[in-house]
């Protein structure tokens, strides 16, 4: 008996100097050792009304191509020249089956797109076609109807990535393929090709490079994530780096000749409210603009860097669209689907619009800024302007067209593939 009364009285006593110690650990006056994070700081940074500054944007330009997602190799691509009128002539072609299409590229008024069904279609600019390549692996054994991946120029070649795990070099005058190179690895964006070399990332997060001939010269795993989007961002370039945006949340910085990292930098915060991880998939590409680069989270923020990796500013705006970058400002589509425009030297929010938000399950795709103003188009069949310097609608028509691919525009031609297979063709 007494030895039962000793070890409870021990458990007691230890029971006392447990809860003794939890509230010593919880007092406002201990300090804790790691990095604390005030709930105000998660909150977006705006511009003041006094502050707000003039809408500078660059002069509109009218490009005869698009050789890659993104426009070129920075993804910069800026403000366009379009004739708009009251009425569109509109050009419609059934180009593949139902499914999702990346943006097309387009080089000496020929429109070059992948289908999921697994070619390579072509067709002029307006909209006779010219010819197919069939690009599923001859050794597959049940033909897929959802490959997805994407296209780059490269002279009179065409540099595709697709889901069923390879990067092919299509031979443009030929019309057949050159080359392939089995990775065994799916890949969800489009390739890059930036001097003289072919950058691509895989869909499980593994960076590498190959020569134009289709030889491997080196890879890099990054940080991955579980849960990603159906599509993925695709690197960037500039001079000697090139910047890859991995599922984890990183944008890692590697040296384009042996594929060393020269720095990385992470996403540090998800949407207020959300339950989503703080880190998560890029919502668009990453853009380079002078000596800036500029990624957005699909889940989390804004922010941009200096080319030697230091950040330059942060800002707790998500994002999931491509990034519009012209004189003082940056566009995009929020992850609560609105149009945003920030400040490009600060990232501080200049405007937030409401005129997206739906409870429909709504996709918006966008946006191009078109002489000086803003297209969005919906998945649902309509095309938006508006205002750059205020954010207000100006104009909305219905078009007919569940939009799929992100719009283009090449020598005043408006671009797109829609859900149904059907390439349209606007001027």
């Amino acid at each position: 008996m007494d030895s039962i009364k000793f070890l409870y009285m021990r458990y007691f006593n230890f029971l006392i100097i447990v809860v003794f110690a939890f509230n010593i650990g919880c007092s406002n006056d201990e300090i804790l050792l790691g990095q604390r994070q005030n709930v105000l700081e998660n909150q977006i940074k705006t511009v003041s009304a006094n502050n707000i500054s003039q809408l500078i944007l660059n002069k509109p330009k009218n490009w005869s191509s698009w050789k890659n997602k993104g426009r070129n190799s920075s993804h910069d691509i800026g403000n366009l020249v379009f004739n708009e009128k009251q009425n569109y002539s509109i050009i419609r072609k059934k180009i593949g089956p139902k499914g999702i299409y990346n943006e097309p590229v387009v080089l000496d008024n020929i429109i070059y797109i992948l289908a999921p069904s697994g070619y390579v279609v072509a067709y002029n600019t307006d909209g006779s076609f010219l010819w197919e390549v069939d690009i599923v692996p001859l050794n597959l054994k049940k033909r897929k109807s959802n490959v997805f991946g994407g296209l780059s120029i490269y002279k009179e070649h065409l540099i595709l990535t697709s889901s069923l795990g390879e990067v092919l070099s299509i031979d443009i005058k030929n019309r057949n393929v050159k080359w392939r190179f089995d990775f065994k690895r799916a890949f969800r964006s489009p390739p890059l090709v930036h001097g003289n070399k072919i950058y691509a990332i895989t869909g499980d997060d593994i960076a590498l490079s190959l020569t134009l001939n289709g030889k491997l010269r080196w890879t890099r795993k990054g940080p991955q994530k579980n849960t990603k989007l159906m599509s993925a961002a695709m690197p960037a370039a500039s001079g000697s780096r090139v910047l890859f945006p991995f599922s984890g949340g990183s944008l890692m910085a590697l040296n384009a000749y042996n594929g060393l990292e020269l720095w990385t930098n992470n996403f540090q915060k998800s949407s207020l409210g959300s339950a989503l991880a703080t880190i998560g998939d890029f919502g668009g590409d990453p853009v380079i603009v002078g000596s800036r680069i500029y990624a957005v989270s699909a889940f989390g923020e804004i922010f941009a860097t200096s080319l030697n990796g230091k950040v330059v500013w942060r800002n707790n705006i998500p994002g999931r669209s491509r990034l519009i970058v012209s004189g003082n400002s940056i566009f995009f589509i929020s992850g609560d689907n609105s149009l945003v425009r920030i400040d490009k030297k600060s990232g501080r929010l200049i405007y937030k619009t409401q005129n997206l938000i739906t409870k429909k399950k709504i996709r918006f795709i966008g946006p191009l800024l078109v002489e000086n103003k803003l297209l969005v188009y919906s998945s649902n069949g309509y095309m938006m302007w508006f205002d750059a310097k205020t954010g207000n609608l100006l104009k909305e028509s219905e078009i007919g067209e569940n939009v799929s691919s992100p719009p283009i525009l090449v020598d005043k031609k408006i671009i797109f593939v829609s859900a149904e297979g059907v390439l349209n063709i606007l001027s």
